[in-house]
């Protein structure tokens, strides 16, 4: 065979090789910065009053402490406020601004959908066309896949309830929407059942089965320690017999972690937070970023942004006087990569960077630095609506699970509850009605909603089981 030819057969192959990024070696530890998808019950709602994006200089504060990567979470009925149509200019011009200031500080960003495999309520696949999911996702490929700030997507928020029986179809959709113009960033793939790290194992089987032509898939669990799981933190430690144990968080990671390990997939905590107010919750924190250290799998912390208000349990945000969260001081000494070369499950032993030891602590914290400011993007096009067939997957059956989360409690008898079905939101053209709640607005209100966290089952105006009460907005 002559030259000529033999450099054309190589030519074909290198072409032929799905457009995949060299890893980066992973930040341990990220955090979630919420507000741009608050109050998802008031659609469209203000800026300003129902929902929030991050001041000037926002970043540059959590790039000063070590942060490099975040989870941005935001609404689908704000950034598409019709199905199929293009975005709305003033949200999108918002989300823009914030991946801008983001990169211009050294910080990478995960783009969350936060929206639970539902759309003005609706569950996408039922009343919803998987096709309006799929333009959504083309359209955020095409304005922020070359975004220099974009590393990322979670390509769906917890997806549960009725919603359960569509994801896998739903998630092969997200996945071909955006390489239809990504082929280069990285997915995340969240499960079902509130993408519960305990749970995984029963649920998710089938998502092994998705297919991504650039083979560059991580799956992303959530995990709260306290009794039924739900992220309120609702015990106080001390009353009565309730004290955690100090390793609930590595026992409620096991079983996601050790199904990563079955599978040889990788994976990445995108929710887990704690409140700071007692030393054993301090505790708990430590022995499980250090469990999470040990098999290289990040952890995104629920959550930072500065709308919370003061008596939120988990928020990381430093005081007003600038002084740090007691989370923060255990969490900073997990910073940079921890040893690790590429996200786990891989123990750091496994890599060479020690004597065939597992490391327990942290180790290697960041110096952080700062890139030059990226370009802005240019706006979306408008996207042709046609597709090719796809074939659907028939998701497992998902009966209703009587085996729950173990309780955070020694309290062997402590109960806990089930999860919920989930009370629709609004539709596009129904106004949004709702109790009021301590601090917030009622529908029709245009006046400030106060603190985005009062301590109650009924959050922001919504009542919502446990479970999605906070880590839904």
């Amino acid at each position: 065979m002559n030259l000529v030819k033999r450099l054309g057969i190589s030519l074909g192959l290198l072409m032929a090789i799905p457009a995949v990024a060299q890893e980066a070696p992973p930040q341990l530890i990220s955090i979630n910065v919420a507000g741009a998808g608050f109050a998802g019950h008031v659609l469209p709602g203000k800026v300003g009053t129902n929902f929030f994006f991050p001041k000037d200089g926002y970043f540059a504060k959590w790039s000063d402490r070590g942060i490099k990567t975040v989870r941005f979470s935001f609404k689908w009925e704000r950034l598409q406020p019709k199905a199929m149509g293009e975005f709305d200019p003033g949200y999108a011009a918002l989300i823009d601004k914030a991946l801008d200031q983001a990169g211009a500080n050294g910080i990478h960003v995960l783009l969350d959908i936060h929206n639970y495999g539902r759309y003005y309520g609706d569950i996408v696949g039922d009343k919803v066309p998987m096709d309006a999911y799929r333009n959504l996702m083309e359209r955020i490929a095409l304005r922020w896949g070359n975004n220099p700030a974009v590393y990322a997507y979670d390509i769906m928020n917890e997806p549960h309830g009725g919603a359960d029986k569509y994801w896998f179809e739903m998630a092969q959709t997200g996945i071909d929407a955006i390489r239809k113009y990504d082929r280069k960033n990285t997915l995340y793939i969240e499960g079902r059942r509130y993408s519960s790290a305990y749970h995984w194992p029963k649920y998710n089987d089938d998502l092994l089965n998705l297919k991504d032509p650039s083979d560059n898939i991580v799956y992303s669990a959530h995990m709260y320690v306290d009794q039924n799981s739900s992220g309120l933190y609702k015990e106080a430690i001390g009353e009565g017999s309730y004290m955690p144990d100090p390793m609930v968080g590595v026992n409620r990671l096991k079983p996601f972690v050790e199904w990563l390990e079955r599978n040889g997939k990788r994976g990445h905590i995108g929710e887990f937070g704690l409140p700071g107010d007692h030393p054993r919750w301090l505790e708990i924190l430590e022995n499980t970023l250090t469990y999470l250290q040990q098999n290289c799998i990040p952890v995104s912390y629920w959550a930072a942004g500065e709308y919370w208000g003061k008596n939120y349990p988990v928020s990381i945000e430093p005081e007003k006087d600038g002084k740090d969260k007691p989370q923060w001081l255990i969490m900073k000494k997990y910073l940079g990569t921890g040893g690790c070369s590429a996200i786990g499950p891989k123990k750091v032993a496994d890599k060479g960077t020690d004597s065939g030891k597992e490391t327990s602590g942290p180790v290697n914290p960041t110096n952080p630095g700062k890139p030059e400011t990226p370009a802005s993007t240019s706006p979306a096009q408008p996207i042709s609506s046609s597709k090719p067939a796809t074939p659907v997957v028939t998701a497992p059956s998902v009966p209703n699970d009587s085996t729950e989360t173990p309780p955070a409690s020694n309290d062997a008898n402590a109960e806990v509850p089930t999860a919920q079905p989930v009370a629709s939101a609004p539709t596009a053209t129904t106004p949004a009605t709702n109790r009021s709640s301590a601090g917030q607005a009622t529908s029709g209100s245009s006046g400030p909603t106060g603190p985005q966290w009062n301590g109650q089952r009924e959050w922001a105006g919504k009542d919502a089981p446990a479970y999605q009460t906070i880590g839904s907005q």
